[in-house]
């Protein structure tokens, strides 16, 4: 018997299950149950677009195709860790409870997926002060141990250990606040301080910066975004493209889509096109 965890989501409705068994048959009848639902390793994501009353009785149906499965593999949910998401910026959107076995499912604001916190209002202001908290005490405990040790090594214990934490699944998150921006550069900063040992309050950090050639965050950002494009493109990461072509484009060229709002405007495809 195998316990299970669980996530849901609404506008996009999401309903995450943690299993240890990598079971094919398992997952090819998982994804029977819904086409809105999205498999990672033992988490799982199950959403829909709530514009009616009607939409939200199909999710709890396919909730309870979910218990079926359940019952089916001998596996056991656990409906006290699961969560409802609704993202929208909607002032009077369409709000519903869901149940597993009769327990009413908790609502919430936030919640972690697969190390990306997503709110309701789909910016990533908590995501980004989460991590930017962990860099701080990671690069605090580098100051603790190696500030004694030769530049090069703390360089390298930084790219290792603090950095990774400021730029994983960045594509997703990428900040277009200068507020959110600074409070990642923060964190760089203060590793340049700590590489070269230099806590002057008349030093140039900049200049530190400079000395040690270490890229901008925000470029190595659109670097990334870029990289993935291409691999997409190139059939190496299995996403679809959600882009217009132009009339007669055979290459790789595509339409900047119109957005509505912000979270539109600065997500991933559309951010990335500008940039390619």
């Amino acid at each position: 018997r195998i316990n299970v965890g669980c996530l849901l989501v609404s506008r996009r409705a999401v309903f995450k299950v943690r299993c240890s068994s990598s079971s094919l048959s398992m997952t090819f009848h998982l994804i029977q149950i819904t086409q809105k639902i999205r498999l990672f390793a033992d988490d799982c994501m199950l959403y829909r677009r709530i514009e009616s009353p009607r939409d939200c009785d199909l999710l709890q149906e396919d909730l309870n195709g979910l218990l079926n499965w359940e019952k089916k593999w001998k596996m056991v949910f656990h409906p006290e860790k699961c969560l409802v998401l609704s993202t929208t910026l909607k002032k009077n959107s369409i709000r519903r409870k869901y149940y597993m076995r009769s327990h009413q499912l908790q609502s919430v604001d936030e919640a972690k997926y697969l190390g990306v916190t997503i709110n309701n209002k789909l910016n990533w202001s908590s995501h980004i002060d989460s991590i930017v908290a962990q860099a701080h005490r990671k690069l605090a405990f580098l100051q603790r141990n190696i500030s004694h040790c030769p530049n090069d090594i703390k360089s390298m214990a930084y790219f290792s250990l603090v950095r990774p934490k400021l730029e994983y699944a960045v594509s997703v998150w990428d900040p277009y606040t200068s507020c959110n921006i600074k409070k990642l550069d923060s964190v760089q900063r203060k590793a340049a301080r700590f590489v070269t040992g230099d806590y002057g309050q008349m030093s140039s950090v900049t200049s530190m910066l400079d000395s040690l050639d270490w890229p901008p965050l925000q470029r190595r950002r659109s670097e990334l975004k870029v990289v993935l494009f291409y691999k997409i493109l190139n059939n190496e990461v299995d996403i679809a493209v959600p882009l217009d072509k132009p009339p007669r484009e055979t290459g790789h060229k595509f339409m900047v889509p119109q957005s509505r709002t912000k979270s539109h405007l600065y997500s991933y495809f559309p951010s990335t096109v500008r940039v390619w």
